[in-house]
């Protein structure tokens, strides 16, 4: 019984923090999160390239920021000026993971 309320609280920690976050990150730490989310779940068990590349098109990107493509855009074009990220057509190419963990946090 004790494992499934520690379980608990544990994900309502989670939900709770991940609420907080959204509410209060800028839209750059949000783009950084999103794309590092992304990025570990593309990337094979035991990969530790740093290099990681998977399929999104800039509207479906949007589309889970809630943001219009535009929006998303603009800011992602500081993203691959700083050589963070590549962009191409329907491909993301995560380049510098640590740079985007720094961007991510408050």
């Amino acid at each position: 019984m004790w494992q499934i309320i520690q379980l608990l609280s544990e994900r309502m920690y989670g939900l709770m923090e991940k609420n907080r976050y959204l509410q209060t990150a800028n839209m750059t730490q949000k783009i950084a999160r999103h794309l590092i989310t992304l990025g570990q779940q593309a990337r094979p068990v035991g990969q530790e390239k740093s290099t990681i590349q998977f399929k999104m098109s800039q509207q479906e990107f949007a589309e889970l920021l809630h943001v219009s493509r535009q929006t998303l855009n603009k800011q992602l074009q500081y993203f691959i000026q700083q050589r963070i990220v590549e962009w191409n057509y329907s491909q993301i190419r995560i380049i510098d993971m640590q740079r985007l963990k720094q961007l991510s946090q408050f």
